[in-house]
């Protein structure tokens, strides 16, 4: 509740006087101490109540007087940003994508616009939709958007209309920035004088280029919404005209800054890009009928790479040896971590293999579950490898039946006993059995340790989801002797071998 004196001081205040609003809520009203403006920090307030001073850092400040503040001490935005906007992007059922807004609906369809584009549709021919931001320009025309944003912002003051025209040029409105601008000069002749005439200038050059205006204008919303390649070639085009058009320096100027865009935009989007197409091929060779794991390996590790490079090439539609350069490139951008596992078939690698590049903690830890039970109670020797393993589990086996029928009086036989494989299990016997979604994470997981210009960040073990990493299972027989079983999911391993990798 403001106080009558506090009110009465207001009034009696100095025009210079601000009101300045804090994020937490209070306000506070005084004079500007000039000399202690700072840019980059902040102002010192002489309060008009009690004339304290108050050094406030813009953090503290609402954004809008803020950018008030500065604006009177000749500090305002100079370049305008692009003006990023609620939307939705649609996957249509029969392939591609559309983004816009959805402006009418029913239980059946709906209208989307885009633009001035208006379009009937029906929601069972959609695969998918999702909200997202993107520049206003793709889904809003200019001059609509303009007339929502002025009757919301209401400009009055020198410092509004300028704000407005950097939101026309953001719309490549230039006759409405023109306008805002000579607004502004006459409210206040000495706001930023000089950028506001050059901006004056450099809009009425654009209306008098008509179609070389258009042109640019178009080469700059076509790289908002990341089509690069088409976007420079509109610029060559302009280019190409030399002194026949007034705009050559514009040009120029938006190449140079197309040309850095679409160089940090391909870091960003070709690994990304790459790893997905990767997992395709997986999905695509893991579902081939009758493929044996030799083949379905020896195709993910020599196709793996080429054909990513060109899908990805295609889909970014740029030239393949660029994404090459990126993906080979040592300062390749990171990316997100990704991770592949083996499954059931890490067994298939080898003892050798297996245990390769195994964080130290996980080696141990795989070591002592690959060997865990593998001798007798009291034997020190412990088998080394798969195959000694299975020796000694026969030749336990065979033992265990001599005695079971030595004691048997009634030389019944147990037909119901439960026993340990007399054969090796095969790698493609679990092939076979696996599932698609398990053939593919085991090629993912196979391809990446074999791709060099993969960046492997740790290899782990975990438990096997069927024996929780015993390797084992435990039974008794009908005569009441103590058996075991190797888990037939890991081969007595224990753990399943991941692969994390950018």
């Amino acid at each position: 509740m403001i106080s009558a004196l506090w009110f009465g001081m207001w009034l009696c205040a100095p025009a210079d006087t601000e009101v300045l609003r804090l994020k937490i809520g209070q306000e506070i009203v005084g004079e500007l101490v000039e000399e202690t403006f700072d840019e980059a920090v902040g102002v010192t307030v002489r309060r008009i109540d009690d004339g304290a001073l108050v050094p406030l850092r813009w953090e503290q400040l609402d954004p809008a007087d803020v950018q008030r503040v500065r604006g009177r001490f000749g500090y305002l935005p100079d370049e305008p940003e692009p003006i990023y906007v609620e939307a939705v992007r649609l996957t249509l059922a029969r392939g591609g994508q559309i983004v816009g807004t959805i402006v009418e609906q029913n239980e059946e369809s709906f209208v989307f616009k885009q633009g001035n584009s208006l379009l009937p549709l029906r929601w069972d021919n959609l695969r998918g939709r999702e909200v997202v931001q993107v520049d206003v320009l793709e889904v809003y025309d200019p001059e609509e958007y303009y007339q929502q944003q002025l009757f919301v912002l209401q400009p009055q003051s020198a410092l509004d209309h300028y704000n407005v025209s950097l939101m026309c040029e953001s719309l490549q409105l230039w006759s409405r920035v023109k306008e805002h601008l000579e607004i502004a000069r006459s409210l206040d002749a000495g706001l930023k004088e000089g950028t506001l005439e050059d901006k004056r200038k450099r809009a009425q050059l654009r209306i008098d280029s008509g179609a070389d205006s258009a042109q640019l204008s178009q080469a700059v919303r076509l790289a908002r919404r990341e089509h690069f390649t088409e976007a420079l070639a509109l610029l060559e085009q302009l280019l190409q005209k030399g002194s026949g058009s007034r705009l050559q320096g514009e040009a120029v100027r938006e190449r140079a800054k197309i040309v850095k865009q679409r160089a940090q935009w391909l870091d960003d989007k070709v690994a990304a890009n790459f790893f997905s197409f990767v997992d395709r091929l997986a999905q695509k060779i893991a579902s081939t009928p009758d493929i044996g794991l030799s083949e379905a390996r020896k195709q993910m590790e020599l196709e793996a790479a080429d054909a990513s490079l060109l899908a990805t090439a295609e889909y970014l539609r740029v030239p393949v040896e660029e994404v090459k350069e990126v993906w080979e490139s040592p300062d390749r951008p990171i990316g997100a971590t990704r991770a592949a596992s083996y499954g059931g078939g890490t067994f298939t690698l080898g003892n050798e293999r297996v245990m390769k590049g195994l964080l130290e903690e996980d080696k141990d830890k795989a070591a002592a579950k690959s060997t865990k039970e593998g001798g007798k109670p009291g034997d020190s020797t412990e088998p080394a490898t798969l195959e000694d393993k299975i020796k000694r589990m026969l030749e336990e086996k065979k033992q265990q039946r001599e005695a079971q029928e030595k004691k048997a009086k009634d030389k019944k036989k147990e037909t119901k006993q439960r026993r340990i494989a007399d054969v090796k299990p095969t790698a493609d016997e679990w092939w076979a059995a696996a599932r698609t979604q398990e053939r593919v994470d085991y090629l993912k997981a196979f391809w990446v340790e074999r791709d060099s210009h993969v960046r492997v960040l740790k290899i782990l073990a975990r438990n096997c989801s069927a024996c929780a990493g015993a390797g084992f299972f435990h039974f008794s027989t009908q005569t009441g002797q103590d058996g075991r079983q190797e888990c037939s999911r890991c081969k007595t391993l224990g753990f399943d071998r991941i692969v994390h990798y950018r």
